[in-house]
């Protein structure tokens, strides 16, 4: 590992992630020139297995090429799954919601559930509804449904609104199978979950494995307790690495103090910096992906405050591991220049992905 690399790689993701506040996993739509799309806003009810449910203010469905269009997260969760987002392959993943996942989905549809009585839905004057022009970039989206990959319509592109993506509700519904019913009188969209798809998704929820049965085994024959000259090593920093001149022996340990070596003391600290960067890329990952589908401007000002503040505190955990390392190599006796060379490294990054996003 050449030295220096992993501060860059680090400082590259986060910079570039939350930069100038600028938070988008759309990031190549800047580059494109949006069109003018004719849509119709019309009083859409979106039913699913007799529950009414409603986008969130400011995200409304609209019809587009005699298709009812809705925001991504909220079709994924109203058919009770859940969704990841890759932004380089621009990929979306939906698949059935586990653990934490199942719980965010039961509280985005508890508060998106509109009371109402199906049954008694009135007939919508198709007559006064006028069409509007909007911009929107279209993009070519990967659409990956418990890990099998179909293709809607080329007539069905999805479609980027105000950095919400909106998807064709009627391929979203048949593709997790559901049964999709359109009533153009009321312009009621009713998605119902037939037997067939809760067999298929009962099959696909992974079992646990019954616990082996122990084996009962000899009890072991004590070991003689080892002497003072082989008395096991003591406390150790990050990767087993002693601490700076610390006798390895225990209590009775008479041999001389053993001495890291220069590669021990940075390649440990290289570590604590890819641990660094592994948790840094899972918490911006989950922003960025959270930021997509903000159903507000307000929600996305405060992810955008949440990525400054994460972003000032792995930079100071990342100052912490450089005087750190600088303690260890100064109380060794090692020579220090490789600390500004990460520094260096880390600070050139950043700079470069912040003048990307201004």
């Amino acid at each position: 590992m050449k030295k220096g690399r992993v501060a860059v790689k680090l400082a590259g993701l986060l910079a570039a992630l939350v930069a100038t506040g600028n938070i988008s996993m759309y990031s190549a739509t800047a580059a494109q020139t949006p069109e003018r799309v004719e849509v119709y806003f019309a009083p859409l009810k979106l039913l699913f297995d007799g529950k009414q449910y409603a986008p969130p203010g400011g995200q409304e469905g609209f019809l587009y090429n005699d298709s009812t269009y809705v925001p991504l997260r909220f079709i994924t969760y109203a058919l009770n799954k859940d969704i990841a987002w890759d932004g380089e392959t621009y990929t979306v993943s939906i698949s059935k919601p586990v653990g934490l996942g199942q719980k965010e989905v039961d509280a985005y549809r508890a508060n998106h559930e509109v009371e109402s009585n199906p049954g008694e839905a009135e007939p919508v004057d198709a007559a006064q509804l006028k069409p509007e022009r909007i911009e929107a970039y279209f993009e070519d989206v990967t659409y990956v449904f418990d890990g099998k990959v179909k293709e809607p319509p080329k007539d069905q592109p999805g479609l980027i609104v105000n950095d919400s993506l909106y998807v064709p509700l009627r391929f979203f519904s048949q593709s997790v199978g559901r049964q999709i019913d359109w009533d153009p009188k009321t312009y009621s969209v009713k998605v119902e979950t037939t037997v067939q798809t809760e067999n298929d998704e009962a099959k696909a929820t992974p079992k646990p494995s019954p616990s082996p049965t122990p084996t009962p085994t000899a009890s072991p024959t004590a070991s003689p307790k080892p002497s003072a000259s082989t008395a096991p090593g003591g406390a150790a920093v990050g990767g087993g690495v002693p601490v700076g001149g610390g006798a390895p022996g225990g209590a009775g340990a008479s041999g001389p103090a053993s001495k890291p070596s220069y590669s021990e003391l940075t390649s440990a600290a290289e570590g604590r910096i890819s641990s660094l960067h592994d948790r840094a890329q899972d918490y911006f990952k989950d922003l960025a992906l959270r930021y997509l589908f903000a159903s507000s401007q307000e929600e996305r000002n405060q992810l955008r405050s949440q990525g400054s503040a994460a972003l000032s505190g792995f930079d100071a955990e990342f100052a912490g591991i450089m005087d750190s390392l600088r303690s260890q190599l100064t109380a060794n006796g090692y020579d220090t220049s490789i600390i500004a060379t990460y520094e260096s490294g880390y600070a050139n990054e950043k700079e470069k992905q912040l003048s990307n996003y201004k």
